[in-house]
């Protein structure tokens, strides 16, 4: 198991590394993780094969090796921390042996590539978009129907009630001063809550909203000025949030209900009325309907969730969120961009969950990023002078990162899951794309630049007293999802592994990085489970466990004798218990999981 993780990357000489040092000298015959898989141990500490998949290295002792140092005994040397991303070019430092799968069986597709005679080519399949049910369904046709089994009719879960956006009939109108503030302790809680796990979005400024809300409870109704009344509505929409986070107590119910979901839902209904989702005019009640989506995504189908969303980025070029106005104090200029970035950004992700067409590229928008800096001051300030620099929030950085991350994303979609239309079938009626090997090499150049600026250093390192900052999970959760998008990139190559042609190594190399990337993603969960971090509608997290199990699990079905049947199925099981920990708080972890089992018994593998 990992603790640590290091973002910065180390450029050298080839075949050099942070770990060099003593790697040369043999201590052991093999490591307890290689003789578990029966893979090729080079007997150094950390061993090759452990330090790419970030496990502890520990060797067994014996009576022969007693004079070997101490020091290698356990686990890792302090201080030594893992590389989570290296280029892909530089990929055969990975043991191969430890990936090493045998040549597909008799009737697993194993045609010739066309393509591949053109070297600087590969083919990316998939089956028609980036989306976990056209991954499935792909899976489906390669392996074929399992008798007795409905595969379509079980992946669509049944349709539970669930809140709207849109009222059917008159929507309803209701005074922002007359509905009654719930308690100020319990309010307190449920914002931070929400905002807290929010973190990588930073959609509004934090200080500006803590003095609002202590004048909320401060004043009397009948004193309430403009600012306080049109902070009501965001306060109830983070209300609703909140409760989606609220950690069980004992017993955990069987799926999302209960109290909680349904002392978020009142207060989702109570915003829902007092904003207009026609014409929104005003920061603070588009700041509202961001959080509104928030909660819609945890407790609705995420197709819908994407109607919502585009109708929330319409909103936003319409009021002009993507051009702030000559007065704006310094304050609503950068909320402004961080809050119409964090609308477009969560647009991209759901475009890639569900495979629908994506949002307007970042180079039509014409908007600079949210600044690294914050300018202290209400919203509303007037400013005669120079802008004021002030400290930087923790949460700006990682905000930045998130951002650019999704327009890497934003990329890889684009070129790796064109429409349908832009692709070719081949005689099994099977779509085929073909990519530039220059395209692959320009988007893993993107992440490691991505990885080598990233503000955040040692961001996985452990804390004294196992105090950990509000920030640790959203630190968690850009890790993955920067193995996430990994995934992503290397997910349509996976069939090199099986095929009978070597032609393509770089083809290998990628579906062998993609099976890494997926690992990661697993371990990171599940590090945030051992800290007690798993908890809440944290539906991001859920989606990445499931996009990683499905790519393994797919390795594991064309394949279920290759020498990593038994590590996969190891990775499998944690991914699935994963998900069961995030199923009382996500319908999506529920569904998911279901998903996951039903394509097990699908390829007949034992749970």
């Amino acid at each position: 198991m990992f603790h640590t993780f290091d973002l910065s990357l180390k450029h050298g000489a080839e075949g050099e590394s942070e770990l060099s040092p003593g790697r040369n000298d043999r201590v052991r015959k093999a490591c307890e993780l290689c003789r578990q898989m029966k893979v090729k141990c080079d007997g150094t500490h950390p061993c090759k094969h452990c330090s790419h998949s970030f496990h502890e290295c520990i060797y067994r002792d014996t009576h022969r090796k007693r004079h070997a140092d101490s020091g290698h005994r356990t686990s890792a040397r302090p201080g030594k921390k893992p590389s989570l991303q290296k280029r892909s070019d530089h990929n055969d430092d990975f043991d191969a042996d430890a990936l090493q799968i045998v040549a597909c069986q008799p009737g697993t597709p194993g045609l010739m590539h066309e393509g591949d005679r053109d070297e600087g080519r590969l083919e990316a399949r998939h089956h028609g978009s980036s989306g976990e049910r056209s991954f499935i369904e792909r899976l489906k046709l390669e392996l074929g129907d399992s008798p007795g089994i409905d595969f379509e009719s079980r992946l669509r879960v049944k349709e539970r009630l669930a809140p709207r956006l849109f009222l059917l009939g008159s929507p309803n109108c209701l005074s922002r001063t007359s509905v009654p503030l719930p308690e100020r302790q319990r309010a307190q809680i449920l914002v931070n809550q929400a905002l807290d796990a929010h973190l990588l979005y930073n959609a509004l400024h934090r200080p500006t909203f803590t003095s609002v809300f202590q004048l909320l409870y401060s004043l009397d109704r009948e004193d309430y000025g403009e600012t306080e009344t049109n902070h009501i509505p965001l306060l109830y929409s983070l209300m609703a949030v909140g409760c989606l986070f609220e950690k069980h107590n004992g017993h955990n119910p069987a799926e999302p209900s209960g109290g909680p979901l349904a002392e978020g839902l009142k207060y989702f209904e109570i915003c829902r009325d007092m904003v207009d989702l026609e014409a929104c005019d005003n920061l603070f009640d588009m700041q509202a309907i961001f959080f509104m989506n928030l909660f819609l995504i945890s407790t609705c189908r995420l197709s819908r969730c994407y109607t919502y969303v585009s109708h929330m980025l319409s909103l936003a070029f319409r009021m002009g969120l993507h051009r702030p106005g000559k007065t704006d104090s310094p304050v609503v200029v950068e909320t402004k961009r961080s809050l119409f970035w964090a609308i477009w950004q969560l647009l991209v992700t759901l475009a890639s969950m569900c495979g629908l067409p994506k949002p307007v590229p970042v180079e039509e928008i014409g908007m600079d990023y949210p600044e690294t800096i914050a300018v202290s001051g209400q919203p509303d300030q007037e400013r005669t002078g120079p802008k004021e620099r002030v400290q930087v929030p923790e949460t700006i950085p990682s905000h930045l990162s998130y951002l650019k991350l999704h327009e890497i994303l934003y990329r890889v979609v684009k070129s790796l899951y064109p429409p349908s239309t832009m692709q070719h079938r081949d005689g099994n009626e099977l779509l085929k794309h073909y990519v530039t090997k220059d395209t692959i090499f320009k988007l893993e150049d993107e992440l490691q630049r991505w990885a080598k600026h990233l503000a955040i250093r040692d961001i996985l390192a452990k804390h004294e007293n196992n105090q950990w900052p509000r920030s640790y999970r959203a630190e968690h959760e850009l890790c993955m999802a920067f193995a996430h998008t990994q995934v992503y990139l290397y997910r349509p190559f996976m069939h090199y592994l099986f095929e009978s042609h070597n032609v393509q190594q770089e083809g290998r190399k990628y579906a062998r990085a993609g099976i890494r990337a997926s690992c990661n993603i697993i371990r990171l969960a599940q590090d945030m489970h051992r800290h007690d971090l798993l908890f809440g509608s944290q539906w991001r997290v859920a989606h990445m466990i499931s996009t990683s199990a499905l790519t393994l699990l797919y390795v594991l079905l064309i394949d279920k004798n290759s020498t990593m049947a038994q590590y996969l199925k190891t990775e499998l099981n944690i991914a699935r218990a994963m998900l069961l920990t995030l199923r009382p708080y996500c319908i999506h972890s529920q569904r998911t999981h279901i998903a996951l089992t039903v394509c097990y018994v699908l390829g007949r593998i034992l749970l």
